[in-house]
């Protein structure tokens, strides 16, 4: 998160039932906690799937943290692809949210597939896609749907390639964060909507600024 002040800081909150899954009341908790945190950027990378779209007390919460409080939202879009229609909540069914899919670079496919001839860039086949089912695009952009991250200790081992739109959900947010930076060091007051606009154009930008 980048704080008001213009220094840098994460705000990490884990909300979760005593079942270990995320439930709804938790989830207002957290977007109530970076309300009052007055972040400027919000990552989400869980999710699932959703009968009615764009609805419910998280959506109305979500809505107020971008349009209310100026929080920038991101949120990973699932991993139910390569059918149409099969984007998940709340990343790719809240129209207010940014839904970010998974993409593999050529780069990706040598270094971390150690594929012997790069392809070229595309989704990832699981990538969720929209549209939703009341018609709204679904998905916003794309990022890249792989990481050597840290895993638990039960795995024996220290770090491991992980798969998903829960990779590429906290790139998209890196890269915003730049933008969010920059924007604070010059002075100029953004909205999530112009950071969005400027991802989608052109699509090739996004590519190579978090790749």
């Amino acid at each position: 998160m980048v704080s008001r002040r213009g220094a840098a800081h994460i705000v990490n909150d884990w909300r979760s039932s005593n079942r270990g899954m995320e439930r709804g009341s938790c989830l207002t908790r957290a977007l109530i906690l970076a309300m009052q945190h007055r972040v400027d950027l919000l990552n989400m990378s869980y999710g699932e799937a959703s009968s009615a779209p764009d609805k419910g007390r998280f959506t109305d919460l979500a809505a107020e943290c971008i349009n209310r409080y100026g929080i920038t939202f991101v949120s990973s879009a699932g991993n139910n692809g390569p059918a149409l229609t099969s984007s998940g909540s709340p990343g790719s069914t809240d129209s207010d949210i940014i839904g970010v899919a998974a993409f593999v670079s050529p780069a990706m496919m040598l270094a971390s597939y150690s594929l012997r001839t790069a392809l070229n860039g595309t989704f990832y086949t699981w990538s969720s896609r929209g549209p939703t089912t009341d018609g709204s695009r679904g998905v916003s952009i794309s990022a890249c749907g792989g990481a050597i991250t840290a895993v638990p200790t039960w795995t024996l081992q220290s770090v491991q390639l992980m798969n998903g739109t829960s990779m590429s959900s906290p790139h998209a947010a890196g890269g915003i964060a730049l933008l969010i930076s920059g924007a604070k060091q010059s002075q100029i007051r953004s909205h999530q909507r112009e950071y969005e606009k400027r991802l989608k154009t052109p699509p090739k930008v996004l590519i190579h600024s978090i790749r």
